[in-house]
Parts: C-alpha cells; sequence; structure tokens
C-alpha cells in the first residue's frame, strides 16, 4: 500500500522470501495458508458462532453453587460413606416455603391452612419434589393421646417462636439437579398467584437452590449492565486510537464470536464437571479485556503498516508478523496461569481457572484468524480512514494524524 492510502495489488513482491531466516519463512507460509483459506475461516467461525449460540446462552443458566469437599479431607470421607449408607439422604436438597402476616400477628389461621393444602397439592404433582412438610401438612393422628401429643409438639417445629411465621419444608432430588432452577421460578410463580390475600400474608421461598436461582439471574443482569456501560467506552477509546470507523467493525465481530465460542463451548464441559456460579463474570470479563486490548495492538499496527510504501499483503502480513507474535506470547502466558489453577482440588478453582482459560484460548485464536482474513477479504474497505469516512475532510484529518505519529 503507497503513502497515500490507496490500495495497491495483493500479491506480494516475488524477493520477499529471499535471504529470510527459517522462521520467517515459516510464517510467510502460515500466514499464505491463513490467506488463501480466508474465506474458509470466516466461515467457518460464522457456522460455530451460528451452533453454539443457544449453548452459550444455556450455560447462563447452568452453574451451581454447590461446593465438593477435596478429595482425601475429612468431609470427603465423610460424604463417600453418607453416599454409601444413605444414598437417597444426600441427594436431597432442603428448602423452605415461609408464610407470615404483613402485620405480624398469629399466622395460624383458616387462610394460612387452605394456602398450605393448595401449595401441596401443587408440590406433589412435581417430579423433582421428594417429601414436603408443615405445620398443616403432617398426617393427622387419631391413636392414643402420647401420638397426638407428639404431633402437637412436631407441629410447633414449623412455627415462630410467637407465631408469626410458618415454614413448609420441601426436599427435593439432587439427581434432577438440572430441573430444579426451572421448578424453583415454576413455584415462585405458583405463590404468587395461589397467595389471593397479599396485602396481608407474605409467601415466599429460601433454600440453597432459590439462592442459586437468584444469583444466576443476577450475574446475567451484571454482565448485561457491564455490557451496556463499560463497553462502549472502550470501544470509544478504541475509535479514537485507530481512527477509522469501518476498523471497528473486526473488534466487535471477534470479540462476540469469543463470546459465543467460549460460553457455548463451556456448556459442554458442564455436563462433566460442576461449574461454580461467578465464572460466566470471570469469562465475560477476560473476553471483553482481551478482545479490546488484542484489537488495540493488531489495528494500530495496521494502521500504521499502511502506510508504509508496500502491498495490502505485506501489511497485513508484517501486522500479523508483529503485533500478533505478542498477542499470542501474551495470551499463551495468560491462558497458562489459569491451567495452573486446574491443579487445585477444590472444584471451584478449577472450575473458574478452567473457563478463564477457555475464554482467553478463544479469544487469541479468533482474534488471530478472523482479523487478519477479514483484513484480506474487505482490503478496500478496511482501508478507509475516518470517523466518517464518506466525508473527505475527516478521511484527510486521520491520515494526518496518522502521518505526524
Amino acid at each position: 500500500m503507497s503513502g497515500n492510502g490507496q490500495s495497491d495489488p495483493l500479491i506480494p513482491h516475488a524477493s520477499s522470501n529471499v535471504n529470510l531466516r527459517i522462521s520467517d519463512r515459516i510464517f510467510n507460509t502460515i500466514f499464505s495458508v491463513l490467506y488463501h483459506a480466508r474465506y474458509i475461516i470466516v466461515a467457518f467461525w460464522f457456522i460455530t458462532f451460528l451452533g453454539l449460540c443457544y449453548p452459550a446462552v444455556k450455560f447462563m443458566s447452568s452453574t451451581t453453587l454447590l461446593i465438593h469437599p477435596p478429595k482425601g479431607t475429612p468431609s470427603y470421607n465423610a460424604n463417600k460413606i453418607v453416599e454409601e449408607k444413605f444414598p437417597d439422604s444426600i441427594e436431597t436438597g432442603q428448602n423452605v416455603i415461609t408464610i407470615s402476616r404483613i402485620d405480624n400477628t398469629t399466622v395460624l389461621t383458616q387462610y394460612t391452612e387452605d394456602l398450605s393444602k393448595q401449595i401441596k397439592v401443587w408440590l406433589d404433582q412435581q417430579p423433582v419434589v421428594l417429601h414436603t412438610f408443615g405445620y398443616y401438612l403432617l398426617p393427622a393422628s387419631n391413636t392414643t393421646y402420647l401420638d397426638s401429643f407428639a404431633l402437637q409438639i412436631a407441629r410447633h417445629e414449623f412455627v415462630g417462636e410467637n407465631g408469626d411465621v410458618t415454614i413448609i419444608t420441601i426436599g427435593t432430588d439432587e439427581r434432577l439437579f438440572s430441573d430444579i432452577p426451572r421448578f424453583i421460578k415454576h413455584l415462585r410463580k405458583e405463590l404468587d398467584t395461589l397467595n389471593t390475600d397479599s396485602a396481608h400474608y407474605y409467601v415466599g421461598v429460601t433454600g440453597f437452590e432459590p439462592a442459586s436461582v437468584d444469583l444466576q439471574s443476577e450475574i446475567i443482569v451484571s454482565l448485561f449492565k457491564m455490557d451496556v456501560s463499560v463497553i462502549p467506552i472502550a470501544f470509544v477509546i478504541l475509535l479514537w486510537v485507530i481512527k477509522s470507523l469501518p476498523l471497528m467493525i473486526i473488534p466487535l465481530c471477534t470479540m462476540i464470536t469469543s463470546f459465543v465460542c467460549s460460553f457455548g463451548v463451556m456448556f459442554l464441559f458442564t455436563f462433566a464437571f460442576s461449574v461454580y456460579g461467578i465464572a460466566p463474570a470471570l469469562m465475560a470479563s477476560c473476553v471483553s479485556a482481551m478482545s479490546i486490548d488484542y484489537s488495540l495492538f493488531l489495528l494500530t499496527r495496521f494502521s500504521e503498516e499502511t502506510f508504509v510504501d508496500q502491498s495490502f499483503y505485506e501489511a497485513v502480513k508484517n501486522t500479523l508478523q508483529h503485533a500478533g507474535r505478542i498477542i499470542a506470547t501474551s495470551g499463551g502466558l495468560i491462558t497458562l496461569c489459569f491451567v495452573s489453577l486446574c491443579f487445585f482440588p477444590i472444584d471451584v478453582i478449577f472450575s473458574l481457572g478452567f473457563s478463564a482459560a477457555l475464554s482467553i484460548f478463544f479469544t487469541v485464536i479468533i482474534n488471530l484468524t478472523l482479523t487478519p482474513s477479514l483484513l484480506n477479504m474487505f482490503p478496500v474497505f478496511f482501508s478507509k480512514r475516518g470517523f466518517i469516512p464518506c466525508i473527505k475532510k475527516c478521511q484527510n484529518w486521520a491520515e494526518q494524524k496518522e502521518r505526524a505519529y
């Protein structure tokens, strides 16, 4: 490409491979393959993007808060004994429905009794529910006085000390863990429907599973807030640095593709091991930061190369050879650091390290393959400068700024 920013023929000079080091010859061969396979590379990532969209969305609701003790610890050994002797109890989750009066008066009313029985009817129809107990849900006793007295004592275990709140305990089948989040969401909707006197009674559900569902929802909301607030600022800064609106399409493509690929592939690994709840937030932070950073390396170097008297092919090749080497080294080291966390005997640290390493890996690979392929596919379009390339004054201003550097 010549100094005036106009595109030149893409074919490199014939003497470009003369008197080169072996490493440079190897790189030239690799880049030649990337160049000739540019359409295949773009098509591959596009098909991969479409195929992993649904798994990427599913991954957001496939994490867990459950922490398993490391092997060899006293807790792990105790759990193994319980799993062998009492397999049903270890696979049972406990959730609690609370019913209380808004004015803090006694909750033991006819309305509470009717509501409790309606809740039980609905719970009995759910396949994940193993058992349900509550003040009005214990079996009636018509035998001895002693049995009736014991039943009254048991019932009062489900009522607060002042009688202003009562609970219903729900045992869920942890073996159907993938169905539990959907069950919790439906349960909350059903409680809102059954509680026809919400002005005087409060009905809610708590426990490990509801907390996990709330955490997953909060992570999704937080990711959306981060995307809305932080990423546009980063793109504005990147636009100011590279001074080319057409080039901004590339980091947008690489970031979205990295998001979908890393989240989608990570969803497949949830069938092999448990992924902790904050893993999606960590992955999103890694993808956002590294995508912007790597695009800054590549595109600023590409902008410099376009003002050198050389072909567009050589400009992209030099960009990938110099900036790409930095990206590969940096990304490889960061990935290796996160992989080292996978050797910790704790599930939480393992899942966080593995998910972060996977997201960095995809970000590096996508930036080093998709970016040069897009540049080589549309050389004239990506050669345009300026915040508004169609305006000649804006284009000239951007080119003058580039030459000033």
